[in-house]
């Protein structure tokens, strides 16, 4: 393997958007790792941006 696939790291908080979801797609990630505090629930714009990247290709992880 010459090279591995580009993943961004997104720390998820109370009121976050989906720009940084959009960003990380448009950079060319291949992957992002959400990462929220226990039992935090992904708001709704940030759960479009996911579900968009998704729809791309992007795999998602969630790390609590």
């Amino acid at each position: 393997m010459d090279h591995l696939p580009k993943v961004s790291i997104i720390y998820a908080h109370l009121g976050d958007d989906r720009y940084l979801y959009d960003a990380a797609v448009q950079l060319g990630a291949k992957g992002i790792v959400v990462a929220t505090a226990g039992g935090y629930t992904i708001s709704k714009p940030a759960e479009d941006g996911i579900q968009d990247a998704l729809k791309k290709g992007v795999v998602i992880i969630r790390s609590v």
